[in-house]
């Protein structure tokens, strides 16, 4: 809460709960699938993300960085991609339905 995306007083994004009960649900599936580290320098030191460079945006982010990203098992990975073809098979489906 409190973040100016969402606007405040009587501007107040109404779903403003609906969005972080999904981020929350969305990055516990991330931890939950995969392990995330910070690249490693040639010393083995690891190499954090500047934390002064941003988007200029008024709604923005950090600018894009490396990071080092494994899945957690081979069960999780196969969970995935079965997550993935599951929404390619959706998204077909919907562009038929809709006669695109």
């Amino acid at each position: 809460m409190g973040h100016h995306g969402f606007g405040m007083g009587r501007r107040m994004c109404p779903g403003i709960e609906l969005a972080e009960a999904e981020l929350l649900v969305a990055c516990g599936s991330v931890i939950g699938c995969f392990v995330l580290k910070p690249n490693l320098d040639a010393n083995g030191q690891p190499q954090w993300p500047d934390s002064n460079k941003f988007t200029p945006n008024v709604i923005g982010g950090p600018l894009p960085f490396e990071m080092d990203v494994k899945v957690r098992s081979p069960e999780k990975a196969a969970r995935i991609k079965a997550w993935y073809e599951e929404s390619v098979a959706d998204e077909a489906a919907g562009k038929v339905a809709a006669g695109l």
